[in-house]
């Protein structure tokens, strides 16, 4: 990795410094080494660590070796390049480089250094396979740090996801659809980049927890704005249900509905054995399967359901009625025209002819005021977040150099395209980048997309030097 190239005339090496700072900052570590690698004297043992947060280790070993850091000491790491030689190595899968890595963090307290730290633990355990570790780390990071990074926040949702109660399903759902929430409302939105979502998918399937991942990919799919990443990894994850174990249980307990009370608990008992021990989808357990029967129907209605609770909504609940009051009359016409045609109907067989019109007309009538109730919400939830989505892209044409450092999402590419304005164009800096100017104070702004390669990311950089003092004109100095 070449370190002593330099980006060119018309972008310096502040401006280039700054937009890597801001890039690690947001959780960038790739951008950020490529573009210090453009740098002259760039630090090795600074590319080293963003290596490592990239997911690099032994990338992070080799440059360390070039300065002979990738070896800590046996009594301990003396530098920060051996406290990163220490996270590699244990990332590696080194338990004694895990070990000194612990001991160092029992002695960090500044607030700083203790992120920095948490981050080389997160970044060192979870490819050892210490997922207690890493989720302690990643959670910690968000809550108490503040991270709201891609990778910050996609170890936050893998972790409270796999940590979901395995034996009730309703908690398992709740948390399960609050961690969904917490990715939809992050910056970028989750449906503007699905980045950290695809993380937090991609670590539990790696975990092995594949109804994890569906539950997850599903919440946050279904719980709000979505988009076509979104859609496809809902559809990648998916658990599929079998057909016969969600039937055949049903058809069996109609077939006792005519033995009377004794037949209905007889069903009722029929369909919870056979749910029991005979999986509709195989594989997961009781709970999950429970789980993704609720978060697989849930919608988000006015940004407080989930789908994991039931309450009473007047409309359904009337149309529900009102379908009772119309099964009794349908119940009345379907038994005296079967008793017409069978004089000698048994009991049983007049119940189920009953139990059909008085339990099917008021579901059927509730599911469709239910669904009519649901997209108009859906509806009207779309055209209020589309309006403050709108609200806030309006001030995304004045200059913002005196305030954010960098910006991410649609305000990011709205202020791109309506802001900024071209400037000459650098081929050293890393592809898929561009360099634009603020036309009111000459600020240079780095355009690229974030690691999901979805939401626009601009990073702004070192405010242009003054130009040099010209010579006064002749005949005007010195005394007059």
């Amino acid at each position: 990795m070449d370190t002593t190239a330099t980006p060119g005339p018309d972008v310096d090496d502040r401006s280039v410094r700054s937009w890597a700072q801001h890039a690690e900052a947001l959780g960038e570590p790739g951008l950020a080494a490529d573009l210090l690698t453009t740098v002259d004297r760039a630090d090795v043992g600074h590319l080293a660590r963003l290596a490592l947060l990239d997911g690099r280790p032994a990338d992070a070993l080799t440059l360390l070796a070039r300065g002979g850091a990738d070896v800590v000491p046996a009594h301990g790491p003396t530098s920060p390049e051996h406290v990163v030689a220490a996270a590699a190595r244990a990332a590696q899968g080194d338990e004694g480089a895990l070990v000194t890595l612990l001991h160092v963090g029992s002695r960090v307290a500044d607030p700083q250094q203790r992120a920095d730290f948490l981050r080389l633990l997160a970044a060192a355990a979870g490819p050892a396979g210490r997922h207690d570790l890493a989720d302690d780390a990643w959670v910690t990071l968000v809550s108490e740090h503040g991270d709201r990074t891609p990778q910050g926040l996609g170890g936050w949702a893998a972790a409270h996801v796999a940590r979901r109660d395995a034996a009730r399903s309703t908690d398992a759902v709740r948390a399960v659809v609050g961690v969904a929430r917490g990715l939809q409302e992050a910056l970028p939105a989750a449906a503007d980049d699905a980045g950290a979502t695809t993380l937090a998918v991609r670590d539990l399937q790696r975990r092995g927890d594949r109804a994890g991942a569906a539950l997850l990919a599903a919440a946050v799919a279904r719980g709000g704005r979505t988009s076509p990443d979104l859609r496809a990894l809902r559809d990648e994850t998916a658990l599929h249900r079998r057909r016969a174990p969600t039937v055949v249980p049903w058809i069996l307990a109609l077939l006792l509905l005519p033995l009377g009370v004794v037949g209905i608990a007889l069903g009722i008992g029929v369909v919870e054995v056979l749910r029991r021990v005979w999986r509709r989808v195989p594989g997961v357990s009781l709970c999950d399967e429970r789980g993704w029967d609720t978060v697989d129907g849930a919608r988000l209605d006015d940004g407080r359901q989930t789908g994991a609770h039931s309450e009473v909504r007047p409309l359904p609940a009337l149309a529900a009625l009102v379908g009772f009051v119309a099964g009794i009359g349908v119940a009345f016409e379907v038994d005296a025209r079967v008793r017409a045609l069978v004089p000698g109907l048994g009991d049983g067989w007049a119940m189920l002819l009953w139990a059909v019109p008085l339990l099917g007309v008021p579901a059927l009538s509730f599911v469709l005021v239910e669904s009519a109730r649901r997209a108009l919400v859906r509806r009207r939830v779309a055209r209020e977040g589309a309006a403050d989505r709108a609200a806030q892209l309006r001030s995304a044409g004045a200059c913002r150099c005196w305030d954010p450092v960098a910006a991410v999402g649609p305000f990011a590419a709205a202020y791109a395209s309506e802001h900024l304005v071209a400037a000459p164009r650098c081929t050293s800096l890393p592809r898929g980048t561009a360099v634009r100017r603020c036309p009111l104070t000459d600020m240079p702004w780095l355009v690229t997309t974030t690691t999901g390669g979805r939401a626009t990311l601009v990073l702004r950089g070192a405010p242009p030097l003054p130009a040099a003092a010209a010579p006064p004109p002749p005949g005007t100095a010195g005394y007059l």
